[in-house]
């Protein structure tokens, strides 16, 4: 022991007080830790909570009151509280995969609430559209690099579907579609395969359909009844049977559009007894309501529709119009914000002043009044979209037949401006032909307003541009309904000049349309009657 005792006593003290101290630091930092993990806890405690409270809002709130009328505004607020609070959590949650997943999912809703197509909305369609851009470019970086048939690439298709009905890309849907498929075929038991791939092809046919191009648009249809088939087989309940109503809609109006009058008659009166059933156990849902509207529409106009194949039955198309109406009307007193809820009273509306005009004028013009009232409504909100456009021309044309029906001066005017109009929508989208093919409806209206304001070289005027476009509609091509409009207006013409040629060419035409067999009761007689007046004029 070489060191002294006060050498050890200062060495013991100093041991000592290193040991105390090391006692605090190791307290210090315990407590710092615990503290540390209590925050930590507390954060991810708030964390949850946040998020718990926003999933609130996006999935249970707003599917209570999703298809209750007149609470538009009312999910507008909720999905956008939503938004926000998730919002909140994505910087500090960055990778997690599920919270990504509800910050997308919520980007549709948004979307879907101001300016879906087909859904209760608020008409905000340039809003709605950055919504939906937001939650495909959170499903594009999810996707990436992931294969053909999973469930990433399913909720981009999903999510790219939303714009897809509003901004129509064919390679982008058709990349869509391969994933959709792929992942039914692959995961036959999740239920989400199944929506994504009929809301893709409900898009697909209406995209179609609008193209004139009706094989195509029916073909998508059956695939629609196909899968909604093996889907109500798989999951039997209320949405299988909502998506198999659907699928008999775009089938019907394909259909009828080719002169397969009693099939769609047939596949439209399954539907509306479906969704009776559907409403039978939820009077309230709006949504189920307004598919009902658009139902009956549809087989009204199976029924009698000017300017189209029919039934010439117009007592039940009125019948079936008035019911329409009755439902449009209850949906848009309860929610006017609701502009889906506007156009169906539109579309009733217009489609009963056609079938009232010739036998009960003073109810076709207050039809013809409402339905301009909504059509002029949707134009100053959307001034730019073709549909509006196309509506208001429409809407204008329904005060020619009503208001200005004894006043051939005004309907003139009226007419030069709608015929501005459709040339504008026409020459903007020339994919479509239908939109060119439909103005000769108007040169035949334009033209007997002429001949009576004794313009008979402005109606000769009127003629020979319509011709024109008669005389492009092929029928292997395009809508035979518009075929049946260019033998309308070879009579027309033919009443008009006398001509051997026009009626030769109206017979010529209702020749084309029976050696297909189509809607034989509609055109048969209408064959025989051209036919009759060539050979009585070559006499």
């Amino acid at each position: 022991q070489w060191f002294p005792a006060s050498a050890r006593d200062h060495h013991g003290a100093v041991g000592r007080y290193f040991e105390a101290a090391a006692a605090i630091v190791a307290v210090s930092i315990v407590t710092g830790v615990v503290m540390t993990v209590r925050a930590q806890r507390r954060a991810e405690q708030r964390f949850l909570q946040v998020r718990k409270l926003a999933n609130t809002f996006l999935f249970d709130f707003d599917a209570q009151i999703r298809d209750i009328a007149g609470t538009t505004q009312a999910r507008e607020l909720l999905v956008k509280t939503a938004l926000e609070y998730l919002d909140s959590l994505a910087q500090d949650a960055r990778g997690d995969a599920t919270l990504e997943d509800e910050i997308a999912t919520a980007y549709v809703r948004v979307g879907d609430v101001l300016g879906g197509l087909g859904i209760a909305n608020l008409g905000k369609r340039n809003e709605s559209n950055n919504a939906y851009e937001k939650a495909i470019k959170i499903r594009e970086q999810r996707a990436q690099g992931k294969p053909t048939g999973s469930r990433e690439r399913l909720d981009l298709a999903y999510a790219h579907g939303r714009i897809l009905g509003i901004q129509p890309n064919d390679q982008l849907m058709q990349i869509c579609l391969g994933d959709a498929r792929a992942f039914v075929a692959a995961y036959p038991d999740v239920e989400a395969g199944y929506e994504t791939l009929i809301d893709l092809l409900s898009k697909q046919s209406r995209r179609e359909y609008r193209r004139s191009r009706m094989k195509p648009a029916i073909a998508a249809a059956r695939e629609i009844i196909e899968i909604a088939t093996a889907r109500r087989r798989q999951f039997p309940g209320d949405p299988a049977d909502v998506a198999l109503a659907g699928g008999y809609t775009l089938l019907a109006n394909p259909l009828s559009f080719t002169g397969q009058l009693e099939e769609s008659r047939d596949i439209l009166m399954r539907s509306i007894d479906l969704r009776e059933q559907l409403l039978a156990k939820s009077p309230a849902n709006a949504t189920w309501k307004r598919a009902l509207i658009t139902e009956h529409v549809s087989l009204a106009r199976v029924f009698w529709a000017f300017g189209a194949f029919h039934l010439e039955r117009p007592v039940e198309c009125r019948d079936h119009l008035i019911r329409a109406l009755a439902l449009a009307e209850e949906l848009f007193a309860r929610d006017p914000k609701n502009v889906l809820a506007e156009g169906d009273v539109y579309a009733v509306s217009s489609a009963l002043t056609d079938v009232l005009a010739g036998t009960d004028p003073p109810a076709a013009e207050r039809h013809a009044v409402r339905a301009f009232n909504a059509a002029a409504a949707a134009l100053a909100r959307s001034p730019n979209t073709s549909n509006e456009k196309a509506n208001f021309a429409d809407a204008l044309t329904l005060g020619v037949i009503t208001k200005y029906r004894n006043n051939p001066a005004e309907a003139i005017a009226v007419l030069e401006r709608v015929l501005a109009i459709r040339w504008e929508n026409a020459n903007k989208r020339p994919e479509q032909a239908g939109l060119k093919y439909a103005i000769l409806h108007y040169y035949r209206l334009y033209a007997s307003f002429l001949i009576k304001a004794g313009r008979r070289s402005d109606a000769a005027r009127a003629f020979a541009e319509g011709e024109k476009i008669a005389k492009l509609i092929d029928p292997d091509q395009t809508s035979l309904v518009y075929v049946a409009i260019a033998a309308m207006f070879y009579n027309d013409l033919a009443a008009f000049s006398g001509s051997c040629g026009a009626h030769g060419k109206e017979a010529a035409v209702w020749r084309s349309l029976a050696v297909r067999k189509v809607a034989l009761s509609f055109v048969m007689p209408r064959l025989a009657a051209s036919e009759k007046r060539a050979a009585a004029c070559k006499r």
